[in-house]
């Protein structure tokens, strides 16, 4: 029998006690991990929005020089 397994028996409900809080810490950093990746994906998604935004701000304001180019030049 493994060495830890075996202190974890040896030590009665306190083992059990050990065991469950591992169990427990396990899964919250498992929620964790999970809960990150969304983020990020998230994060992604903002920042992909926020380019296409900036892309048409651009295109708006280089389309708006060229009309005031035009302008001036029919002066």
């Amino acid at each position: 029998m493994d060495p830890v397994i075996e202190t974890l028996v040896s030590a009665g409900p306190l083992g059990a006690v050990i065991v469950g809080l591992a169990v427990a810490f396990w899964r919250q950093s498992r929620a964790l991990a999970d809960v990150q990746k969304d983020r990020v994906e998230d994060a992604k998604k903002v920042t992909a929005t926020l380019l296409v935004l900036n892309d048409k701000w651009n295109d708006t304001l280089n389309h708006l020089a060229t009309v005031v180019d035009a302008l001036k030049e029919r002066r």
